[in-house]
C-alpha cells in the first residue's frame, strides 16, 4: 500500500514539473512583428525571446511552398530581419498573400499573415 501511494506521489510530482516546464516554454516568445504590413518594397521582421532559443524563420505562399528562408539558428534575445522582397533564388516576390512562419524551441510554431502590395 505504501509503495503504491509513494509511486502516485512521485508520478504527480513529475507531471507537475513537466507541466511547469511546458508552460515556461510557451511564453519564451516575447515579440513577433512584421512592419509595415501590408508591405510594399521592403519589410522588417522582428522576433524577440526571453531567453536564447533555437529558431527557424521562413516565408511561405498561399500553397505553403517555401519562398524565402530568413533565419535558422539561435536567437539570444532579439533579431531584426530586413527583407527586400527577393526569394531564395533572388527573384522579386510578386504581390499576394504570404505567411511568415516562426518555429522555435523545437516544438512551437507561430505564424503571421502578410500582404505584399504591387
Amino acid at each position: 500500500m505504501k509503495t503504491t501511494y509513494f509511486k502516485l506521489i512521485v508520478l504527480a510530482a513529475l507531471l507537475m514539473i513537466f507541466g511547469v516546464l511546458a508552460a515556461r516554454s510557451l511564453d519564451v516568445l516575447d515579440n513577433f512583428d512584421i512592419t509595415p504590413n501590408p508591405m510594399g518594397r521592403y519589410t522588417t521582421i522582428r522576433i524577440a525571446f526571453k531567453c536564447p532559443t533555437a529558431v527557424d524563420l521562413y516565408l511561405v505562399d498561399s500553397h505553403e511552398n517555401l519562398v524565402k528562408s530568413f533565419f535558422n539558428g539561435t536567437v539570444d534575445q532579439e533579431e531584426n530581419i530586413e527583407w527586400n522582397r527577393l526569394d531564395n533564388a533572388g527573384v522579386y516576390v510578386p504581390a499576394g498573400t504570404y505567411h511568415v512562419v516562426l518555429n522555435y524551441g523545437g516544438r512551437y510554431t507561430s505564424t503571421k499573415k502578410t500582404l505584399i502590395l504591387r
